[in-house]
């Protein structure tokens, strides 16, 4: 009887460990001042999950509830956006490089 008890127990608690551990999907947009970041990388924290948003700057990523989410776009300042629980997030990134000017320069030569 005791030996059922013990092994009730634990299975209990190993159903109790994968469910807290247990990722949920986390979806949402990325945009800027000027509209949505299409392409931009939104991963875990610490794993190599990860993904792209879409034409419009949206999401949809499997993350644990307590995760942080690094999200980046080339010009602009990554921003860590812990997920707190929530299932659907708005993230607005901020430039970080604008460039005052740009120089191109052309090599060329005729035969």
């Amino acid at each position: 009887m005791k030996k059922m008890n013990l092994k009730t127990f634990f299975t209990a608690l190993l159903l109790t460990v994968g469910l807290v551990t247990s990722a949920q999907t986390v979806s949402g947009i990325v945009t800027s001042d000027d509209g949505p970041l299409p392409g931009a990388t939104v991963v875990v924290k610490g794993t190599s999950n990860g993904v792209s948003t879409d034409f419009d700057g949206n999401f949809s990523i499997n993350a644990p509830a307590d995760a942080i989410l690094e999200v980046s776009f080339v010009g602009f300042s990554t921003l860590d956006v812990p997920v707190n629980g929530q299932d659907n997030l708005t993230i607005t990134l901020a430039t970080d490089n604008e460039l005052d000017e740009v120089v191109v320069t052309g090599y060329g030569y005729t035969k």
